[in-house]
């Protein structure tokens, strides 16, 4: 996966990336948006680690990032968190899945994002 995320973004600081190749005319805007939203996919690693230290963060200091559980505001993202993890599980089922198979995927999509992407992300920049 390393190795994966940092080809891909060589590719978009490379000569022939895609907005180049859009900005000359050898590729369609729509093609171009297509390709960039793969060619970054891995950066997402560096938001979703934040995120993930961010609970360490606010008990070390004491504070909240999310509303209090009495607050009507914590509907929002709470339901938000349902519906999609709802709508993920349901997916598996229907293509004959377990929940267990589920859950497992969802930790091995955190594992590959706080190591594999991160690592590939790192190695472009550090080059």
């Amino acid at each position: 996966m390393k190795r994966w995320s940092t080809g891909l973004l060589e590719s978009l600081v490379s000569k022939s990336n895609p907005i180049r190749a859009t900005l000359l005319g050898r590729l369609h805007f729509r093609q171009c948006l297509t390709y960039i939203w793969i060619l970054i996919w891995n950066i997402r690693s560096i938001p979703e680690l934040i995120y993930a230290l961010l609970p360490a963060y606010c008990i070390i200091n004491n504070s909240h990032f999310l509303p209090k559980v009495h607050d009507p505001a914590i509907i929002i993202p709470a339901s938000a968190f349902a519906i999609y993890n709802i709508y993920t599980l349901s997916e598996y089922f229907r293509c004959g899945l377990s929940a267990r198979a589920w859950w497992n995927y969802q930790q091995m999509a955190r594992i590959n994002s706080a190591c594999a992407w991160l690592f590939g992300v790192l190695t472009v920049l550090l080059k």
